[in-house]
């Protein structure tokens, strides 16, 4: 099975903001660092050669094992910078942790060192801590947080230590204190400017991803409008061989029914009509296969199916058509049921047998079904010519053919892979294939498992009722031909048969009809514009919703496809059987849930 690694979520605007401001932190931290250090060791080397006190030692001691300790931390940030909103607001308030103890230690230095008799220890303390408080406003004003929990710890002691020894001193600890409200102000400025400038450089990121995004857009749409051309033109002139062969052969055959007398010569022409009929209509099929699947109008009917059933009926159709002592075909198939749509499901596995059977001219095929993590997976493996793996994308296109270069019929159309993919994709089966040039194909198909279905007796089943057709019946076609052969073929069948080429011309012959109209056979592209559905709406209005309304078409447009099966009257697809007209004509059917 395959499997799927998410993308990482896309931060917002703001939570980028937040993001790169937590980064700003850490950008120049071990120079921050670095430098507090060096000021914090001049005035611990100032305060001992004034007061030679050894608690000075012990002090810059402390704070140089701080120091390493956030060293390290700027390591680790480093090594793995946060990319979520949620790990950078953890890292956010760890340093603002680490900001407030330095801010501790230069208070406590203030509260062990200030001696108001001593103007030195006055002038080393506020020079040195003023100073490194005011350097924290760049430092660490992206972040409020830690700005505040370094200032406040930091000169608030000071202050009081100066206002507390009273006299002349007095006057700076207030100015301490002003410089302690004074101070966030500018601070905030700072902030609010690196913030604008943060948001103002996502935002042209942002423009930027969208204008990259736009133009790998209209690349992309360019590169497969180029192909869709490229592919449009080898369909189309496969498409005009494949039509043109079969026609040619029965513009023949119709040339020698016209000279010739003799029965049994008559007789094999009328079966080479036949194969060129069937090549036609093979071929007409499969664009109407492919045409409904692109369309989204092909209807799928899941239900449960055995397996086993499923591949004795495909047994039963290839087996006569292998050759013994050349081509071998098995299947093999343990108990076990999926759940799909039978015909579409059969129309995969006997396209891709078919493949099989053509292009595995001396070897075997085997046909598998087994259950593997909760899925039915069928494998279809021959001994083939197999396929180059710089092909093995192309083979899904229309009318790719790697071996068919004379495009030879008996080797199929080279539509059979693309209606694969397009059924796949419809039923939501998951499909591989592994081949190598030479060494033969396996065919791998993933199926739901389902529980197998329950066997009913039909052996009693009655015989479905014959056929009755209606008996008077309206054709609408602006083809003339068409009419008269419609006309001839219903006729036969005991039909009364009227014909028209517009909707205004059915509407007159309807006006002149004295009995009731029980059908209407009409082309979609009509005269005037109209279309088949159009008239059937029509003439049913203003006759009878009674009337049953049948549309026929030689496009295969999937905006057709749509709007005619949206209108709910069947629809047959040109070149229709009469077999397939004589049950639509005497099928039941409601339309627009009007009937």
């Amino acid at each position: 099975m395959t499997t799927s690694v998410g993308k990482p979520a896309v931060l917002s605007l703001e939570n980028s903001v937040f993001v790169e401001q937590v980064n700003y932190l850490f950008i120049n931290a071990y120079g921050v660092i670095f430098a507090a250090f060096v000021l914090s060791s001049l005035m611990a080397a100032g305060l001992w050669l004034v007061t030679s006190d050894p608690r000075v030692i012990v002090w810059i001691l402390i704070y140089s094992l701080i120091s390493v300790g956030r060293v390290w931390l700027v390591y680790r940030y480093k090594q793995n910078p946060p990319t979520t909103i949620d790990r950078s607001r953890n890292w956010a308030n760890i340093w603002s942790f680490t900001q407030l103890l330095p801010g501790v230690m230069w208070g406590l230095a203030s509260v062990l060192f200030l001696d108001v008799d001593n103007v030195f220890t006055i002038a080393i303390l506020v020079i040195f801590t003023l100073g490194i408080t005011t350097g924290a406003v760049s430092s660490t004003a992206s972040y409020f947080p830690a700005y505040f929990l370094f200032l406040f710890p930091s000169v608030i002691p000071l202050a009081w230590m100066l206002i507390s020894g009273g006299g002349n001193f007095i006057v700076i600890g207030i100015a301490i204190c002003f410089y302690a409200m004074i101070g966030p102000y500018f601070a905030f400025q700072f902030h609010k400017t690196t913030i604008d400038s943060l948001r103002l450089r996502f935002e042209n990121l942002n423009l930027i991803k969208e204008a990259n995004a736009q133009r790998e857009l209209a690349e992309r749409e360019r590169n497969e409008a180029e192909n869709a051309n490229i592919s449009k033109s080898r369909f189309l002139a496969a498409t005009s061989h494949d039509l043109r062969q079969p026609l040619h052969s029965l513009g023949l055959m119709v040339s020698i029914l016209e000279t010739t007398k003799d029965e049994d010569k008559r007789r094999s022409v009328y079966d080479q009509i036949r194969t060129s009929y069937a090549a036609l209509e093979g071929l007409f099929n499969s664009l109407l296969d492919i045409s409904k699947l692109d369309a989204g109008t092909q209807d799928v009917n899941l239900e449960s199916i055995s397996i086993a059933d499923f591949f004795h009926e495909l047994e039963t159709e290839f087996t006569p058509l292998t050759r013994p002592g050349f081509t071998e075909i098995t299947f093999k198939a343990a108990d076990l049921a999926t759940r799909s749509d039978p015909l579409l499901l059969k129309r995969v596995i006997r396209n891709i047998i078919s493949n099989a059977t053509r292009f595995t001219e001396n070897g075997k095929i085997l046909v598998t079904a087994r259950k593997l993590d909760e899925q039915i997976v069928v494998a279809v493996y021959d001994q083939g010519i197999g396929i180059p793996e710089h092909e093995m994308e192309n083979i899904f296109a229309e009318y790719v053919q790697l071996h068919n270069p004379e495009r030879d019929r008996t080797k199929g159309l080279g539509l059979g892979l693309a209606i694969v993919r397009r059924i796949c994709q419809l039923l939501d089966h998951r499909f591989t294939i592994n081949s190598e040039s030479g060494q033969g194909t396996v065919f791998r198909l993933w199926l739901p498992c389902a529980e197998l279905p329950i066997d009913t007796p039909e052996a009693n089943a009655e015989k479905p009722p014959r056929l009755e057709l209606r008996k008077n019946v309206l054709v609408i076609d602006d083809e003339a031909d068409i009419r008269e052969s419609m006309k001839l073929i219903l006729e036969s069948w005991g039909c009364t048969v009227l014909t028209a080429d517009s909707l205004s011309s059915a509407q007159q012959v309807l006006e002149n009809f004295d009995q009731q109209i029980d059908g209407v056979v009409s082309d979609y592209r009509l005269r005037d514009n109209q279309t088949g559905i159009t008239a059937l709406d029509s003439i049913r209005q203003k006759h009878s919703e009674e009337i049953h309304g049948i549309l026929i078409t030689g496009d295969t447009s999937a905006e057709i496809l749509r709007e005619a099966k949206a209108s709910g009257y069947p629809l047959l697809h040109k070149p229709v059987k009469p077999s397939q007209l004589r049950v639509a004509l005497a099928a039941r059917h409601k339309v627009r849930g009007s009937l």
